[in-house]
């Protein structure tokens, strides 16, 4: 799904370039790499998908969180960008 999303960002800046494209190319590409991290975590034995416990079990959460801000900012950029032709 993320590859999708990706691929129709990039289809959309193509088309509609503009100022901020960068930004949002890079946010999402941030968010691709961070939203498997919970995955990852959950495979050592941590729960990142839980926003409690220990520190390395918040830390591990917090840090899956900014991959889908990431994300969720990324697309922002763009149909605010867009949004503004």
């Amino acid at each position: 799904m993320l590859s999708l999303m990706q691929f129709g960002a990039a289809a959309g800046i193509h088309a509609l370039p503009g100022p901020r494209d960068g930004l949002a190319a890079a946010l999402l590409a941030v968010s691709g790499w961070l939203n498997v991290t919970p995955y990852l975590w959950r495979a050592a034995g941590v729960n990142a998908f839980v926003l409690a416990g220990g520190a390395l079990q918040r830390a591990a959460a917090l840090l899956s969180l900014v991959g889908t801000l990431a994300l969720v900012t990324g697309w922002l950029v763009l149909l605010l960008g867009w949004a503004g032709r």
